[in-house]
This record gives C-alpha cells, structure tokens and sequence, in this order.
C-alpha cells in the first residue's frame, strides 16, 4: 500500500500551492516524507514575502530510510525559486531547512547557489 508522501509530486504541491494563493498567504511549508518531489512544485511560492519557514530538511534522509537510496530534490529546479524569495524586498524568510546531503562540502562544491 502506497503512503500519501509516495502518490504526491511538484504537479500536486504546485496545485494546491496555487489554489491557496501561497505567495500572498503561507508563512509555513515543511514537505516531509514526499518521494516524488524534486522542487519545481514551488513555483507558485516565487518571490514571496509572507513566508517565514521553509523546511526541506528531513526529505532525503526519509527516502533513503525506506527506500534504500536517495532521491534528489533538483537544485536546478529548486535554488532559483528560493533566491527569488530570499532577494524579495521585504521577505518574511527567516527559516530555510535544506537537505543534510546539501550541507556536505561535496554538495556545497556543486550547488549553484554556492559557486
């Protein structure tokens, strides 16, 4: 039987992200136990500056957990969206919790973010 979290992706997250008119409304976003997720279903999130949370941080080491290899969250896909919301004038951003495979010096080396 498939969870919630392995039936999800970006398409999904980015609905209902829309349907409640994120950017303007949500302060707190922690996806946790999403398999499928590789972080363009952020999009409707892009240049917000209500948010104040955003935690990504337990994703990857979930996946590996039950999964026995990690997923990826994409940086591609991910780093510009939130650029956009750290570089918004008057951002609410004060929390930003990313994969601990991120924080790595090997990752940090590959992250465009970091370069």
């Amino acid at each position: 039987r498939r969870s919630l979290g392995d039936k999800l992706n970006d398409d999904d997250v980015a609905s209902v992200l829309a349907c409640i008119d994120a950017r303007r409304t949500l302060k707190t976003l922690r996806l946790r136990h999403l398999h499928n997720f590789f972080g363009h279903g952020l999009e409707p999130l892009r240049s917000s500056t209500v948010i104040e949370e955003i935690d990504l941080g337990l994703k990857l080491r979930l996946w590996a957990q039950s999964h026995g290899s990690a997923r990826r969250l994409s940086p591609q896909a991910l780093i510009p969206i939130m650029d956009s919301i750290v570089d918004a004038e008057g951002t609410s951003l004060r929390k930003l919790e990313l994969p601990e495979e991120w924080k790595t010096s090997h990752a940090r080396n590959e992250l465009p973010l970091c370069q």
